[in-house]
C-alpha cells in the first residue's frame, strides 16, 4: 500500500494529492487566462469596429505585445520558472491590457 500513494522527489516524497491539488489549481488558473483572454479580445475588436480606437495603431500594439509576452514566457520557462508563474505572467498582461481598454 505504500509507495503507490507517494511520489519520490529525491529523497523526500509528495503525497499525490497534493500533486493533483496542484495540476487542479494550474488548470484552472489556465481557464481563467482562456476566459480573461476571450473577453480582452472582444473588447479590442468591438473598439476597432466602433473607430474608438486606430486599427491600425491597435493591431501594430497587439503584435508587439503578443511578441514581447512570448519572449519573455520563453525565458521564465528557459530559466526553470513553474508553468503557473507563466500563466500568472500571461494573465497579468491581459488584465493591463483590460484595463487600457476600458
Amino acid at each position: 500500500m505504500g509507495t503507490h500513494w507517494f511520489h519520490f522527489v529525491g529523497n523526500r516524497s509528495i503525497p499525490l494529492y497534493r500533486r493533483q491539488r496542484d495540476a487542479l489549481l494550474t488548470l484552472v488558473s489556465a481557464l481563467m487566462l482562456a476566459v480573461e483572454s476571450r473577453n480582452v479580445i472582444d473588447i479590442r475588436l468591438w473598439r476597432i469596429a466602433t473607430g474608438h480606437v486606430d486599427a491600425a495603431v491597435e493591431t501594430r500594439l497587439m503584435i508587439s505585445e503578443k511578441i514581447d509576452a512570448a519572449i519573455t514566457a520563453v525565458s521564465m520557462m528557459g530559466s526553470g520558472s513553474q508553468m503557473t508563474d507563466v500563466i500568472d505572467f500571461y494573465r497579468g498582461q491581459v488584465a493591463s491590457n483590460a484595463e487600457r481598454l476600458a
